[in-house]
């Protein structure tokens, strides 16, 4: 049976947790775009990064600043996720946004190419990792700021594809592989992947690092396909170890979560309290895992469902149980 929905207003979720809310900070935020060269016969990959800059708030910043990676969806770009990124740069993240392969501002028009990107991308992510010196060269006012002991990854619908296989999901193919890179603490998911040709409940059985699963009851596949609805996006959470897995649930959420990733097609409408539940509970989350921030655990605990217990296999809800966000 449907769990009973609470309507909440945004401000009144987020402050079940008094020692902790996740509060979008007051850095001034700056920008820099640089392109890492990937050999002769390939295009330099385009990375966009949002940065807290100096100002009242930092004068003079001794500590490098955690790290966040974040690829976005099939089709889209390292230039989108504004309502996420600058909320995150202005809280003390350094957020990093590779434009990959099936991008439509590469040329990309048809879905058959953009799948052929999903062994591309991860290999591109180990580049941005294994590049964070050059990137500091790179971009000046970045010197000596970029954490490689504090690094997070987060991505949205095919981003979380490629967010899942380098934190340690394992691909029934290996072509590419293996993707797994152990620096990344934690990863954040917006509509991710479940079972598929690609990932079986096996898939998930080892995935050991930190992470959040984040979806809706209208958060379908963009593309039409049936089975691959909010139930579907949920088998991360449900088939992987319990230790540090979380789930936040939104009532009313479609696949562009209110306008994390601007206005398109298949996206749904516009909706600033879904997206501020996205932006928040991100937050939170790295506030948790990169920082260790005091109370932003709990705050978690909280605000979402976390898994506490391993167990078989669980039922098909028509509904998950816990926390519902509207």
């Amino acid at each position: 049976m449907r769990i009973a929905v609470v309507l909440l207003l945004v401000t009144s979720v987020f402050a079940k947790d008094k020692a902790y809310a996740p509060r979008i900070g007051a850095f001034p935020v700056k920008s820099a775009r640089v392109e890492l060269p990937r050999g002769e016969k390939k295009k330099p990959l385009r990375v966009r990064i949002s940065f807290p800059a100096p100002g009242k708030e930092a004068p003079h910043r001794e500590r490098p600043w955690p790290v966040i990676v974040f690829s976005h969806g099939m089709f889209g770009s390292g230039d989108a996720y504004d309502p996420l990124v600058r909320a995150w740069a202005q809280s003390g993240y350094v957020v990093l946004q590779p434009t990959h392969p099936d991008s439509v501002k590469l040329g990309t028009r048809s879905r058959g190419e953009a799948v052929k990107a999903w062994s591309s991308r991860p290999v591109e992510i180990r580049l941005i990792l294994d590049s964070l010196q050059k990137i500091e060269r790179m971009a000046k006012e970045l010197r000596g700021k970029l954490d490689p002991e504090r690094i997070g990854m987060g991505g949205h619908s095919f981003g979380c594809h490629t967010s899942m296989l380098v934190t340690g999901v394992k691909p029934r193919l290996r072509r590419g592989g293996p993707f797994f890179d152990k620096r990344i603490r934690c990863a954040y998911l917006v509509s991710p992947q479940g079972k598929s040709p690609l990932f079986t409940e096996d898939s998930w059985r080892q995935w050991r690092v930190p992470a959040v699963i984040v979806t809706g009851d209208k958060d379908t596949d963009p593309f039409g396909d049936k089975n691959k609805g909010p139930l579907w996006r949920l088998d991360p959470y449900r088939f992987s170890p319990p230790q540090d897995k979380y789930m936040l649930w939104i009532d009313g959420a479609y696949h562009g979560f209110g306008g994390i990733s601007g206005a398109w097609k298949g996206g749904g409408p516009k909706n600033e309290k879904h997206v501020a539940l996205v932006r928040d509970t991100g937050l939170a989350f790295f506030d948790a895992y990169l920082k260790q921030t005091r109370g932003a655990k709990a705050w978690l605990h909280a605000n979402t469902k976390p898994k506490t217990k391993p167990g078989a296999k669980p039922k098909e809800p028509s509904a998950p149980s816990g926390p519902s966000k509207k």
